[in-house]
């Protein structure tokens, strides 16, 4: 029985035009054919890998978080770098894979600090363990809400980027499943809530702890009345955005 290679079977016309391919069977699709099948279907747009393949451990490339959809059985070949190269996606879910919580935690900055929105709508990745806190968010302000329906954590994305639109990071876990999306400010949570629906009271407090972190190390180097002033009301905005929204921020401590 004759067997075509994949490179072979793409340089037929209709397929190297198609817009999904499925692989199916065998162990591990080797790089260089999946780099063949992402360089040469130039229409691509949809790409599952199902059965016993996969791709080699530490496998990347770019297209496959510009295609529409990719979906594998498994992504412990995955490594969390791949991540890092996110732009404007949609949303993706990452299932079975090797991610710990210390992977997470380098990834975290990568999001906060993007010059774009890394993905639209959500990163969802299978995680068997809930979400330690001080691993996960070690070195990174945060904010812990009950307000919407379960316990979350939100972050404040780097506000220096004029391609940033959502500010809002929120993290939560869910089903065995470590949930991220992001948010402009006045959006609305989706699930109903009593009172203010939006996220504009969380950002504003975040946005107060880190103007307050600012003038706080100014003030190491220059103990004037009005930056103390400043603070104190700062202290005093946080003091009533917290007793409206009922949520705790847990700063960085520099030592």
């Amino acid at each position: 029985m004759r067997t075509m290679s994949i490179q072979n079977v793409f340089f037929h016309p209709i397929i190297r035009n198609c817009e999904a391919v499925i692989i199916i069977g065998g162990k591990e699709i080797s790089s260089e054919d999946l780099n063949f099948i992402l360089d040469t279907a130039s229409c691509l747009r949809h790409l599952r890998i199902e059965d016993t393949s996969t791709p080699p451990y530490g496998y990347f490339h770019e297209k496959i978080f510009e295609l529409k959809t990719f979906e594998c059985h498994t992504y412990d070949w995955m490594c969390i770098e791949s991540l890092f190269t996110l732009k404007n996606h949609g949303k993706l879910s990452i299932g079975k894979n090797r991610f710990s919580y210390a992977d997470l935690n380098r990834f975290l900055p990568h999001w906060v600090h993007s010059e774009v929105d890394m993905f639209d709508r959500y990163l969802h990745i299978d995680m068997e363990e809930d979400i330690p806190e001080d691993e996960l968010f070690d070195g990174i302000i945060r904010l812990n809400s009950n307000r919407f329906g379960l316990p979350a954590y939100l972050i404040k994305a780097d506000s220096n980027h004029q391609q940033r639109r959502k500010l809002i990071l929120c993290i939560w876990y869910q089903m065995k499943t470590l949930k991220l999306s992001a948010w402009l400010p006045n959006d609305r949570w989706p699930i109903e809530i009593k009172g203010e629906k939006t996220f504009q009271g969380e950002y504003d407090a975040l946005r107060a702890v880190e103007k307050r972190m600012e003038l706080e190390q100014i003030l190491k180097e220059n103990r004037d009345e009005e930056i103390l002033n400043q603070i104190r009301e700062l202290n005093e905005q946080l003091e009533e955005l917290q007793a409206e929204f009922e949520f705790t921020i847990t700063e960085c401590i520099e030592f």
